[in-house]
């Protein structure tokens, strides 16, 4: 028998989680069918997209922080040390609303 586009539940596969979390969460049970239901859903949903982008961390590009252009002529080292006295006597505000 043939079931009509309206009896199609398309969030079957979301409940993949229904049956083990039934058996094995304390309290599943005591929950209405609804917040199960959608428990299940939002577990499966959570646990797949996070497979997702944990997988992505594989397959990414590797980069380097090396100079774009060697060959650029104009490239010089700058030092930058302190030459002066240390700062000892500065006020620093600090204000709480």
């Amino acid at each position: 028998m043939k079931k009509l586009i309206s009896q199609v539940n398309p969030f079957k596969p979301l409940l993949v989680l229904y049956p083990l979390l039934w058996r094995f969460v304390p309290g599943f049970k005591k929950l209405p069918i609804i917040l199960q239901k959608t428990l299940s859903a939002v577990l499966s949903l959570t646990i797949t997209i996070t497979s997702f982008y944990s997988l992505s961390f594989l397959f990414a590009k590797t980069t380097s922080a090396a100079w774009f252009d060697d060959s650029w002529s104009y490239r010089q080292r700058v030092d930058i040390t302190n030459s002066g006295t240390a700062q000892t006597d500065y006020t620093n505000k600090k204000r709480l609303l």
